[in-house]
């Protein structure tokens, strides 16, 4: 079927009678969205990253995300992006973790912020993903410049009836060597997995983690594959923000192992966390 610019949902150009798809949808009249990002290349530029919505293949109803395929062919994925200061996602409920929240600004922009495509959805993406896949964590500052990067090879992820299990085969960590700052002990971010196999998931109103005592969700006020807490949780990247370098330390403030981003929050403004496969 040759497109037409009367059938065409995405935008027309007249010149080489073609339907350019926008914001994941594809097809010849871009009248269908993708379920995942895999299903974007040929109809979206390459090393472009692409506000998306996606069809949930758990409730077949649309969620946000953030696309890239890269010049390597390789896929990536935003299974969670989201300002430092901005409390939207602090005691998210477990029901809210596992279908996925957003703040959506009212348009789509390579740029999208806080979003987290849910536990359901992330089973998915990783389930149909092209194996080896990784998982990366990235910690910005002043917008869209990479200061920090974590990554997790070869990782799996379990579906709900294990509670959404995360491991990994091996961990590495970046911090790019060109920048004047975050401060130089900022590198002592470390792993934020105390095991290459982790609990299940933990969020406000499921306790996962291996904590006898301790509800560690509960006392972080968001969720994370969380091992302990006695001390403190090993990272807590959806707890309460801070806000101020003058705010009180707390186990509840944000933080990623061994180091608290309220002592860098001058410099991190954005985390984002990928799922990327390969090619």
């Amino acid at each position: 079927m040759v497109p037409s610019m009367s059938d065409c949902k995405g935008t027309w150009i007249p010149t080489i009678r073609f339907c350019q798809c926008n914001s994941g949808y594809i097809g010849e009249n871009c009248d269908t969205l993708g379920k995942s990002c895999r299903d974007l290349v040929g109809s979206y530029k390459v090393n472009t990253r692409v506000g998306s919505y996606l069809r949930s293949t758990f409730t077949n109803a649309s969620y946000l995300t953030n696309c890239a395929i890269m010049d390597t062919g390789e896929i990536r994925t935003d299974f969670a992006n989201f300002r430092v200061t901005v409390p939207f996602y602090v005691n998210r409920t477990w029901e809210e973790y596992v279908a996925g929240f957003s703040y959506n600004v009212g348009y789509l922009t390579p740029n999208i912020y806080d979003l987290w495509v849910g536990l359901d959805n992330m089973y998915y993406l990783y389930s149909v993903s092209r194996k080896p896949a990784r998982m990366n964590v990235h910690l910005y500052f002043g917008g869209d410049t990479l200061g920090y990067v974590f990554i997790y090879y070869n990782i799996n992820i379990t579906d709900s009836s294990n509670n959404y299990k995360f491991s990994y085969g091996s961990f590495a960590t970046n911090k790019f060597p060109a920048l004047s700052f975050p401060p130089v002990n900022a590198t002592n971010f470390t792993n934020c997995f105390s095991s290459k196999t982790t609990p299940g998931f933990s969020a406000p109103g499921r306790d996962n983690d291996d904590d006898p005592v301790n509800d560690c969700a509960k006392q972080s006020q968001g969720g994370w594959w969380i091992s302990s807490c006695n001390v403190e949780p090993d990272c807590n990247p959806f707890g309460v923000p801070y806000n101020s370098s003058s705010d009180p330390i707390t186990l509840e403030r944000t933080r990623f192992k061994n180091s608290n981003i309220r002592d860098y929050v001058q410099y991190f403004s954005v985390i984002r966390i990928y799922l990327i496969e390969s090619p």
